[in-house]
């Protein structure tokens, strides 16, 4: 799975989840932009290691902080795997 598949998955679970498109990219804020709270975060955490068969750890999950840290991270778990 390429990067740019990975961020097209991630941005249809952040717009099912919060009802919106990506307007800014990859570049988002996870915090600012994103998540107005860390349970709704760590609910987003939890869909992303469902749609990707991976795991994230929180320590992992709490060093995000854009939308691409999360593609870079995914895409890397998926090639390890592979």
């Amino acid at each position: 799975m390429t990067e740019t598949e990975i961020y097209q998955t991630v941005a249809k679970l952040i717009q099912e989840q919060k009802g919106r498109d990506l307007k800014k990219g990859e570049e988002l804020t996870i915090q600012n932009d994103l998540f107005t709270d860390s349970v709704e975060f760590m609910e987003f955490i939890i869909t992303l290691e469902d749609a990707f068969n991976i795991e994230i750890s929180d320590e992992v999950a709490d060093r995000f902080t854009t939308v691409s840290d999360l593609v870079n991270y995914i895409h890397e778990e998926i090639r390890n795997k592979a």
